[in-house]
């Protein structure tokens, strides 16, 4: 889709919550992101489908956030409290497990001489909330440098951590054109089953957010945990990289929304809108906004909210992001063709420029097997967009 001149008033117009189902209703009733007195009781309504509610809470990784409000809450069935407090035990148990593997993993990058930063996860529940077990524990995301990408390879293997993409080897020629290409390899623990993602790049569009490791690295903050520093985000660049990342994905776990509401709320990063603004954003921040008051009820400034309900190209991203979050669970793999081209033209609007719209064609047309298939010499890589065709369709013959 092109710019603004794509974007009706009509089409643009945001989705209603009565919309939503009364299960996801009751859910979002539940959270309270803010941390605010709420202006009236939390109800059950009649004939909620408990089944579909505790579905819904799995599938939005909010079993925490709802736990800390049902005690408020009369007519909820003691199955449902007792699996959504089972659901936190586990948490709980899962998150001291991360907290361990992560210093496991500073330790195995430090010996190596490689720097890393944590992502997400743990760390961010303790900043946001104060307390870890108030966000899903989630997989270990880790932030490098590129250039330390052998090294940190080399030490999730020798952890006994097994890849699960990018798992063919890599030839040194070939190693830049994968970095530039992707942004992260995924890994798994055969025994633990902790899943690692090791980043070398925030988001895989680089223009999307237009961030450099170094950069990042300069600003970052050191965390202590149990005698152990751990690098983390700076406020602002943890808020640009949640925000996208949400975005990115269509919002389509409400956990996100709800880590990055309050911050947007507060004046825990100031000039905030200045920020997103500065790094071409704004649709961005003003979708999050927009999607925060609609399902959260959460409170802005009157001026960030005048500007996120004038932005009509945010207000279309914020119906197709609510349409996600609606929809059936997410699975690319068996996505119908409609389906693909409407996340591309939703991940085509998210922000403007020739050069990010550009490198997210490059990025669709790619495939990770191809670099397998076919090793070209470097600075012969463009070739791969040329073969793209013929290496799918002798994959596909292997299928028959």
């Amino acid at each position: 889709m092109d710019d603004d001149n794509e974007v009706t008033e009509d089409s643009a117009s945001p989705a209603r919550f009565a919309a939503v189902s009364p299960e996801l209703h009751f859910l979002l009733s539940c959270v309270n992101p803010g941390g605010t007195e709420r202006s009236a009781p939390v109800t059950v309504a009649p004939g909620l489908d408990w089944d579909t509610f505790l579905e819904l809470v799995a599938r939005h990784r909010l079993a925490p956030a709802v736990h800390a409000s049902l005690g408020q809450i009369a007519k909820v069935p003691l199955p449902v409290r007792t699996a959504i407090k089972n659901a936190c035990e586990s948490n709980r148990i899962l998150i001291l497990q991360r907290l361990r593997e992560i210093r496991e993993l500073h330790e195995a990058f430090a010996r190596r001489g490689v720097e890393c930063a944590v992502l997400k996860g743990v760390l961010a529940g303790l900043e946001i909330y104060g307390d870890p077990s108030r966000r899903h524990a989630g997989d270990i995301d880790l932030l490098i440098r590129p250039q330390d990408f052998r090294e940190a390879d080399a030490a999730l293997v020798e952890l006994g951590f097994r890849p699960r993409t990018l798992s063919f080897p890599i030839k040194d020629s070939l190693l830049p054109w994968v970095l530039r290409q992707a942004c992260d390899k995924e890994y798994i623990h055969p025994q633990s089953r902790t899943p690692v993602e090791l980043h070398w790049r925030l988001i895989r569009n680089p223009h999307l957010l237009p961030l450099e490791p170094d950069e990042i690295f300069a600003q970052a903050r050191l965390f202590k945990i149990a005698g152990t520093s751990l690098r983390i985000l700076d406020p602002g660049h943890q808020l640009l990289f949640l925000c996208a990342h949400g975005a990115k994905h269509g919002w389509f776990r409400l956990f996100w929304l709800v880590d990055v509401a309050p911050l947007l709320a507060s004046a825990s990063v100031p000039g905030s809108a200045n920020l997103f603004h500065a790094h071409g954003l704004d649709r961005i921040l003003h979708q999050a906004v927009l999607l925060a008051q609609e399902l959260l009820g959460m409170q802005f400034s009157p001026d960030l909210t005048r500007v996120a309900e004038q932005d009509q190209a945010a207000r279309l991203l914020s119906r197709w992001a609510l349409a996600e979050i609606l929809g059936a669970e997410r699975d690319l793999g068996v996505a119908t063709l409609a389906e693909r081209v409407r996340r591309h033209r939703y991940a085509l609007a998210l922000r403007r420029g020739f050069s990010y719209r550009a490198a997210h064609f490059r990025q669709a047309i790619l495939a990770q097997e191809d670099w397998e298939e076919i090793s070209i010499p470097a600075g012969w890589e463009w070739l791969y967009y040329g073969l793209r065709p013929v290496l799918w369709l002798r994959r596909r013959l292997r299928q028959v």
